[in-house]
């Protein structure tokens, strides 16, 4: 999936995600698997509320961690592909 600036992720109503230390633990109702996020997975996911776009959450991203946007912008958009791969997240376009 080619993920677009203006575009807005966010968990599916099936996807249950809670934090455990600095690891994301992320619960497929759906599956009943259990997966579990490094520090980097666990902060992108935090953020992916339904209203911030790419853009936004890159740049929170980026504070979070003291990186530049363009040295975290791949490895942001990557996994948040790999999520709507995995059918983890729902993606809307900002009007």
């Amino acid at each position: 999936m080619k993920v677009l600036a203006d575009q807005i992720f966010s968990l599916k109503e099936r996807i249950l995600f809670e934090t455990l230390q600095e690891e994301g633990i992320v619960f497929h109702l759906g599956n009943r698997v259990v997966h579990t996020l490094n520090q980097t997975g666990t902060g992108i996911v935090h953020l992916l509320d339904g209203h911030r776009n790419v853009r936004d959450v890159i740049r929170a991203f980026s504070m979070m961690f003291e990186q530049p946007e363009e040295v975290l912008r791949k490895d942001v958009e990557h996994f948040l592909s790999d999520l709507y791969e995995r059918g983890w997240v729902d993606v809307k376009r900002t009007q």
